[in-house]
């Protein structure tokens, strides 16, 4: 999709007669690079870029400013499981000690779960409300912070991954 999107830039640039030299050329590419990052975020989760065209491009929301991720294509990669609740227009994601459901229209993740003495259950606020987009449910990226997932988002990239605990020896 970036390679599309660059060569219609490219493509305009040289129709319009705008065919300055190299550095016209080169700047019609970083044009179209920084409007796709600012628009679109490249999403890495568990180390690996997910693809726009496999449905797993992430947008910011323009009413709450969160960054938006496709539920099913994160939750995946990161090894949960994934489920539509079509009865209650939910979907849930599980792992082995916890599970939470995120329903259509709302802003509250809804986690049960026991991580031997700590309660992992309770209802989290999240940034935005749970949408579809274009036959693919989206959730806050930091929504997978209840589920111990380390994310961060910086300069048009959002990452996504397992939360990792350093032992300290004193051996």
């Amino acid at each position: 999709m970036k390679k599309i999107m660059m060569a219609v830039a490219l493509a305009g640039t040289i129709a319009g007669g705008a065919i300055g030299g190299f550095s016209d050329l080169a700047q019609a590419e970083e044009n179209v690079a920084t409007s796709w990052a600012s628009e679109y975020p490249t999403l890495i989760v568990n180390g690996h870029e997910l693809e726009a065209e496999q449905g797993a491009g992430a947008y910011t929301d323009e009413r709450s400013g969160a960054i938006m991720v496709p539920l099913r294509a994160v939750a995946q990669a990161l090894g949960y499981k994934v489920a539509w609740l079509p009865e209650e227009a939910s979907a849930r994601i599980e792992d082995s000690i916890q599970s939470a459901k995120l329903r259509l229209g709302s802003d509250v993740m809804v986690a049960t779960g026991k991580l031997q003495v700590i309660d992992l259950s309770g209802e989290v606020e999240l940034e935005s409300v749970v949408v579809q987009k274009n036959g693919h449910i989206y959730v806050p990226a930091r929504a997978f912070e209840k589920f111990l997932n380390d994310v961060t988002i910086e300069k048009g990239t959002v990452s996504i991954s397992p939360q990792m605990s350093e032992l300290q020896s004193d051996f």
